[in-house]
């Protein structure tokens, strides 16, 4: 009697080691973050810059009537748009605007505070991450000047925002320019957006 028992509690044992390793990988399933050559490239003609982005993403410029932003906007959206009306942020968003945003990401305004100097081809940027001493949320941001304008460059905080972002910012790179600062994406009337080319490179 004893020896079944003890075959049976050896059964179970090896059935619940056996079912532990069979179990699918979560990480075996997802697109590995370092392979670009399975990217895209997008070009804006407006800005002078191109960035990769993962092949599966869409690629939305602001404003648009959905979405009136009062900057230009590029947003990188993994899955699902943000709900409009919402402030809700798309995955990575790139904004572009004459004002310097730097003054908002001082160090005074958060926790572990870090900044690092990086380039983006020929272009000096900033990385700064730390913890909003107001909101206590954790959050990164790219900050660069290109002539007489500013990118800014956010992630959503979302697990796929977070993988792909540092890679995708990086991989920015601005045409070099004698031009002055290029002519807004956005009129004095909201939602308004004049015509622009949105070049896309499905090499894989």
């Amino acid at each position: 009697m004893k020896n079944i028992k003890l075959m049976i509690i050896l059964c179970v044992v090896i059935f619940l080691i056996t079912a532990c390793f069979a179990s699918p990988s979560k990480s075996g399933s997802q697109t590995e973050v370092g392979d670009q050559n399975r990217w895209q490239t997008y070009t804006n003609d407006k800005y002078q810059f191109t960035v990769q982005f993962p092949s599966v993403w869409q690629v939305i410029e602001l404003p648009t009537p959905e979405f009136p932003t009062t900057t230009d906007q590029v947003w990188f959206v993994n899955e699902t748009l943000p709900q409009p009306q919402t402030g809700s942020r798309a995955d990575v968003v790139l904004i572009f605007t004459q004002d310097d945003p730097s003054p908002s990401w001082e160090s005074h305004y958060f926790d572990e505070y870090q900044s690092d100097i990086l380039w983006l081809g020929n272009i000096q940027a900033r990385r700064i991450s730390g913890v909003n001493k107001e909101s206590r949320f954790s959050e990164i941001v790219f900050l660069a000047k290109i002539g007489d304008y500013y990118l800014q460059a956010l992630p959503n905080n979302g697990e796929a925002s977070l993988a792909y972002f540092d890679q995708m910012v990086s991989s920015i790179r601005f045409a070099p320019t004698d031009s002055a600062t290029p002519l807004p994406l956005v009129s004095d009337n909201r939602g308004n957006l004049e015509d622009k080319t949105i070049e896309v490179d499905f090499r894989r």
